[in-house]
């Protein structure tokens, strides 16, 4: 599948078997945003215009993913466990710049 951006909504807008990161809290349900899926490493959310920007997430997988603060999975990390959606916690709003997959 790889990384894939598009506008949506609701934890239905994250693909099959893909971490999906949200623009905005609660998945983009009150404001349209923009939502990245990817089932795949991504060492700088810069190359996807998405760097700092994810307001909540939703761990469509059977993995844990570990989200960093800084590029080249770098900073501080929060582990997401399987099948977890939630808004970001408190401190994470629009810092999340590397995703790894376990």
């Amino acid at each position: 599948m790889g990384v894939h951006i598009e506008q949506g909504a609701g934890k239905e807008a994250c693909r099959p078997e893909c971490l999906g990161l949200y623009d905005n809290y609660g998945f983009n349900t009150r404001d349209m945003g923009k939502v990245l899926s990817t089932d795949e490493d991504i060492p700088d959310l810069r190359d996807y215009d998405f760097n700092d920007a994810a307001s909540s997430f939703y761990n469509n997988t059977e993995r844990v993913v570990t989200v960093y603060k800084d590029v080249k999975y770098g900073g501080e990390s929060l582990e997401i466990q399987p099948r977890e959606a939630e808004d970001v916690p408190a401190g994470w709003n629009d810092t999340i710049s590397s995703v790894r997959f376990a």
